[in-house]
């Protein structure tokens, strides 16, 4: 499959252009007449643009190629942004965020990004983040421009390289809640197995996967089992007893006022070998915060949204490569008030920014990292994507940089819909996502769904990827 994708999206019929005279954007005659001067002459349109596409180049990089005469063209403009922009569409915002524009030469009909253009426009190859453009032609004179655009935002991303080499499959899932609307627990927790047992990662981050009754009924446990070890019994008849979790019990007292405990590491104890000490209980307590961090608040939230991660140091048998592993769940909130929007987003990179700090205080072997888990966040969020970026910003790569995608047009997070479409210009959006540090690469990327589906194991879909050492 090939990692470039380009999809036409129509836009809003073009704003009349303006003439720029003297640093004064004039609209036409007209303007030039209300204010008492002699109208501008009259700039002449590029010819229209033709059959842009994106083809594959190099890895690390894509190719931008276009049809036009060069009639009335001085030169051509090609503008990128992190989510989807219009000029003309009062709902999108004007540019994309972390906006950049590339001046090309009137003779060029193709265009490829450098791995320093690629970073100046927000997608370091490795980031995982597509670009999007918008293709212009101008018509630069000494008496104004003149811009023709084409008329489609389209989306390209940088071709991954082929990795091969010993490799360690991840994979990250959230579950739901067993008290979450929809279908119960004790049905979905067998397809939840179901699917854990059919695609055989050696460690997979969950979320959601709590310490209540599994039952989804509140109250003390009474006898019943939690949802966490509802899921070992069930994927013991499954056949996969293999599969160990870290930490099956609460990572505070039961009298503490938190958000979700769910933030757990599963592990194939035949392929790979827990390092950390991580005791469940500890004397004359059903808890421990053994292998847990306490995640960030803002300073006005009640403690009843605190979260947690979970981590932990594993060896692979095979290799006898070890690794830190940690599953997150960060903040959930989103809000149409831009100014909110912004503050949660900044919660999300302090949430990171946490797991970071504790993880290099406990890595002083410099080993690998894998962070996997529901961000709660992407690339498309006007108001930013503060976790991912600043794990990119420390070295981290996004596994969905791969040299093979599958299903990468759909969205990680179903909403229990019977059917699914594909997101904007072909790419889904990724809440769901396994960032590491120390590996090779991504060998394949596998975004687990069904388009139609009347019985989906949860409200996410599973991810796996296949990471090179």
């Amino acid at each position: 499959m090939s990692t470039l994708r380009s999809v036409r999206r129509p836009v809003f019929p073009r704003r009349p252009a303006l003439a720029l005279v003297g640093g004064t954007a004039l609209l036409g005659t007209v303007a030039a007449g209300l204010i008492g001067a002699a109208p501008a002459q009259a700039v002449a349109w590029p010819d229209k643009i033709t059959n842009v596409s994106i083809v594959s180049s190099s890895p690390g990089t894509f190719t931008v190629r276009w049809s036009q005469s060069g009639k009335n063209t001085t030169g051509y403009r090609l503008e990128t942004g992190l989510n989807p922009f219009s000029k003309t569409n009062s709902q999108m915002p004007y540019t994309g965020r972390h906006s950049h524009v590339f001046l090309i030469d009137k003779n060029a009909r193709s265009f490829t990004f450098s791995a320093s253009q690629l970073a100046a426009a927000g997608a370091p190859f490795g980031s995982g983040n597509q670009v999007y453009f918008r293709l212009s032609a101008l018509n630069n004179t000494r008496t104004g421009t003149q811009a023709r655009n084409w008329a489609y935002l389209q989306a390209g991303i940088p071709q991954a390289p082929s990795y091969r080499g010993e490799t360690v499959r991840i994979g990250t899932f959230n579950v739901r809640t067993a008290t979450g609307a929809g279908r119960a627990w004790p049905s979905r927790v067998v397809d939840v197995a179901k699917q854990l047992r059919y695609y055989n990662a050696e460690v997979y981050a969950l979320q959601e996967l709590n310490v209540g009754r599994a039952d989804g009924k509140s109250g003390s446990l009474n006898g019943t089992q939690r949802q966490t070890q509802s899921l070992v019994s069930q994927l013991k008849r499954t056949g996969a007893g293999k599969y160990r979790l870290v930490r099956t019990t609460p990572y505070v007292s039961p009298d503490a006022k938190v958000n979700t405990q769910g933030e757990r590491i599963l592990y194939d104890s035949t392929r790979i070998r827990l390092l950390s000490n991580c005791p469940d209980t500890q004397p004359r307590h059903g808890w421990n915060s053994s292998c847990s961090i306490r995640l960030p608040i803002r300073s006005n939230d009640p403690s009843t949204m605190t979260r947690f991660a979970g981590y932990a140091k594993f060896q692979d048998k095979t290799t006898g490569k070890q690794f830190w592993f940690v599953s997150v769940h960060l903040d959930d909130r989103h809000t149409g008030s831009a100014a909110n929007q912004r503050s949660l987003n900044a919660l999300r990179g302090a949430q990171i920014a946490k797991v970071q700090s504790v993880i290099n205080g406990l890595n002083t072997q410099h080993l690998p990292v894998i962070i996997a888990g529901d961000y709660n966040a992407w690339q498309n969020d006007r108001a930013g994507d503060a976790s991912h970026d600043a794990l990119v910003s420390a070295g981290y790569t996004d596994s969905y940089a791969a040299s093979k995608v599958v299903r990468g047009q759909y969205a990680t997070f179903n909403d229990f819909a019977t059917t699914v479409k594909p997101g904007v210009n072909n790419f889904g959006t990724r809440l769901d996502k396994i960032m590491f540090r120390g590996f090779t690469g991504s060998a394949t990327w596998n975004n687990v769904v069904k388009v139609t589906d009347t019985r989906r194991a949860s409200d996410h879909n599973l991810v796996v990827s296949d990471l090179v050492y």
